[in-house]
Order: C-alpha cells, then sequence, then structure tokens
C-alpha cells in the first residue's frame, strides 16, 4: 500500500513506515514527538480526549473497569454503588485501564479495525490513566509489541534492552505446565537504558515485545491508549500446521506395536518407530514443499482477524440497487476479506462472518471499490464506461449491505 494512503504511515508521520517496518519493528524502540507530526500534536485528538473517556464511564453499563492499585487490581462496572470507591482508589494514585476499549468506542473501533486490516496483524487497544507520581506497575516487558500514543498529560517511559529475545505468548498447543518461558527476570539498570522520553499528548512510543520499560505520570494525570500488536510468530505457523496435519492419513496411522525390550537404550540403536518415523518425514518434507501453504496461512490468519463493527444502519436497509446512485460517495470500510475463484468459476469475496459471490467478471469493479478507501459513483462510472450504471450498482449493492462500503452524507454537487 503507498504510504499516502496508508493508516501507518499516518500514524508514524514524518517518520517513514517503509523505515519503520525495515529497521525498527522487533529491533528497537522509537520515540516520535507529536510536535514533529504534520498535523501538529492535536492529530490524536479525533480519535479519543478526556469527553470519551466519561462517556465510557458514566454510559457504558458492560464496561470492565480495572484500577490498580498498590500491587492489587481492583474490579468496577459503571453504577452510583460503586463509584465512591472507585473514585477513592483513583484518588490514592491507583491506574485506571480499560482492556480492549476499542470494542466500547466507535473511533478505536474504526481505527484498530483498519489498522488490523492494514497491517494483517491482531490488534487490541488498552486505556491506562494514571495519578501523578504513583509508578501503575514496576519494571516489565510485553509479549507483544506496542504502540503509545499520549492523549493528555505527560508521562515519563524508560525504555531498556530485553533480557530474553522474543519472548513467547505461547500458542496454546506448545505450553507445558511448569515450564519456564522467561529465566531471566531480572530487569535492566539504568545504566543499560536504551531511551527516556517525555510523553506529551500527540507523542508516539513504539516498544518491540521483551523490551523492559517503566513509565510515571508527571505533573498531572496522564492519559494514553496502548495500541498492541500481536503479530504471528513461527509457533502460530507451526500450530497451525498442526490442524492441517490432521489430513494426512500417513501420520494418523498407529505407530507399530512394541515390546519395550526393542526400544533403543543408546543413540545410534535402531527404533522399531524408524519406517513409520520416514514416512512421516517424507510427508511432512511434502507439506512444507507445497507452494500453496503460505498462501493458506495468510488467508487463514487474515480472515480470523477481529471485525468489531457489525451493525451500518439504515443502509443494512437497502433491499434494490435502485437505491444507490452515480451522484452518491462511498467510503471503503476496512475489514479482512480475501478474494478468489472457487471451483465453479464463482468469484468469491470471503470475510469476518459472511461470503459474498460474484460473477467472475467482477473481480476488475471489485478491485477498483475495495482497493481505496473512498470513491463517488461518477467515478466508478469513469472507470467502467462500458457498464450501464444499474449493473455496477447491482455488484455495490451486497457491499452496502453488509457494512464494506458506507453511503457518505455528501453528494457531486
Amino acid at each position: 500500500m503507498p504510504e499516502q494512503d496508508s493508516l501507518l504511515a499516518a500514524l508514524l508521520a514524518p517518520f517513514s513506515s517503509a523505515v519503520f517496518a525495515r529497521e525498527i519493528f522487533g529491533q528497537k524502540p522509537l520515540y516520535l514527538a507529536g510536535q514533529d507530526h504534520p498535523e501538529g500534536p492535536e492529530h490524536f485528538a479525533e480519535l479519543f480526549d478526556w469527553q470519551a473517556l466519561n462517556d465510557l464511564l458514566n454510559f457504558t453499563p458492560r464496561l470492565k473497569i480495572r484500577i490498580h492499585h498498590q500491587g492489587l487490581n481492583y474490579f468496577y462496572t459503571p453504577g452510583a454503588e460503586q463509584l465512591g470507591e472507585a473514585v477513592m482508589r483513583l484518588r490514592q494514585g491507583g491506574t485506571l485501564i480499560l482492556e480492549r476499549v476499542d470494542q466500547a468506542h466507535g473511533p478505536l473501533a474504526r481505527f484498530a479495525d483498519a489498522l488490523s486490516d492494514e497491517i494483517a496483524t491482531p490488534v487490541q487497544i488498552n486505556l491506562y490513566l494514571s495519578y501523578p507520581g504513583h509508578a501503575g506497575y514496576p519494571a516489565h516487558y510485553d509479549l507483544h509489541d506496542f504502540f503509545i500514543l499520549q492523549i493528555a498529560g505527560q508521562k515519563l517511559w524508560d525504555v531498556y534492552p530485553a533480557t530474553m529475545p522474543n519472548p513467547l505468548d505461547v500458542p496454546a498447543s506448545f505450553k507445558v505446565p511448569g515450564l519456564p518461558l522467561e529465566p531471566h527476570a531480572q530487569a535492566p539498570d539504568d545504566s543499560q537504558k536504551l531511551l527516556q522520553a517525555l510523553m506529551q499528548p500527540g507523542d508516539l512510543l513504539y516498544v518491540p515485545k521483551g523490551f523492559w520499560h517503566k513509565a510515571l505520570a508527571q505533573h498531572s494525570p496522564s492519559l494514553h491508549l496502548t495500541v498492541g500488536l500481536r503479530k504471528h510468530t513461527g509457533l502460530d505457523l507451526t500450530e497451525w500446521l498442526l490442524q492441517h496435519l490432521r489430513e494426512s492419513e500417513v501420520l494418523r496411522q498407529t505407530l507399530p506395536l512394541t515390546h519395550k525390550e526393542d526400544l533403543p537404550h543408546a543413540s545410534g540403536q535402531t527404533s522399531p518407530y524408524q519406517a513409520a518415523f520416514d514416512r512421516i518425514r517424507e510427508a511432512l518434507t511434502g507439506l512444507l514443499q507445497n507452494p500453496e501453504l503460505l498462501a493458506r496461512f495468510h488467508q487463514d490468519t487474515y480472515l480470523s482477524l477481529e471485525r468489531r463493527q457489525g451493525f451500518e444502519l439504515p443502509q443494512l436497509y437497502l433491499q434494490d440497487a435502485v437505491e444507490l446512485q452515480p451522484a452518491q460517495h462511498f467510503v471503503v470500510r476496512r475489514v479482512p476479506h480475501k478474494r478468489y475463484l472457487n471451483p465453479r468459476q464463482m468469484l468469491e469475496l470471503s470475510f469476518p462472518r459472511n461470503t459474498l459471490f460474484f460473477a467472475a467478471a467482477a473481480e476488475p469493479l471489485l478491485h477498483f471499490v475495495l482497493e481505496r478507501s473512498h470513491f463517488s459513483g461518477t467515478e466508478l462510472q469513469q472507470a467502467f464506461p462500458d457498464h450501464p450504471w444499474p449493473a455496477l450498482a447491482g455488484v455495490l449493492l451486497p457491499l452496502v449491505q453488509e457494512g464494506l462500503l458506507v453511503v457518505a452524507a455528501g453528494e457531486e454537487g
């Protein structure tokens, strides 16, 4: 995706997102001052602010509120009966935490969906409100990469190197009870500090997984968003492979029945499982050499990305293509999807929770529509002059009904 159309590029501007992907991601922290951003330090204002936080706390009944205070977690839900205790803990220096705030706030949901779609990576946004002079957590590291978006107040961040490269948020299939995964749990000292940043509103900080960090609010309450990137690992790929190995008859075969006396007692001795092992190795080699394997992995993991926005009213009520007009403008929602020609020569457009079917000839039109952020009906007609508007609208209608396209309020004058 060109940088000018990229949400990641807009987030990192004026720093190059290509340089970030090549030289920063997973390798070292990065601090970007909001005052250097092309839109200035207010560029997060439309994403979140104090009023948005108050609205969440006051009017979201199922909101899960966590206050971390003196090493303990206290949980609340919005309601007057718990308000006094929650306010008391905040005034005593507690840190307010809203996990998965992207599931409760529209602008953050749209931001998370768009970023997740663009970089094909699960995204989760948490909110932290910290009292000045009170550290929410001691020095620690996380099992995923993350961005800090400073919304209000100031917070001093110290970042240190990883003591265990690439620590694991282990897939379920690989978890072994009692097996320590992070043997190097001692935090580095200040002589090893890589970066110190006094975060101001509009500032951004990137921290790779495994890198130790600590933070302390300064002077006034600090409000920031943590945008977590849970990029897949080689173990995730291996776990995905395990699911597909079930399709192999060779791997489903029972190993030979043996007597314990036939088992090898030292390396180099022949195993009664050797012939089966050779067949398994051959089957695995064949699987790993399949040129379609990685494509299937990308497709499966991409379509498993979360879609936070299901409803788009009133356009879900549209029933006929005649309700769409060339003068209308359309906004493309960033929803994970893939297009492919099925064995029946129908074009399938798959996305979380549904699949749409089109004639194979619709591929150029779908490519035009879904590879941009917005377009007008007139632009679509100009791009496909050989197709009458009713035919074009017939392809647009299911995309609008499913919320992949949003009919904008403005029309061409």
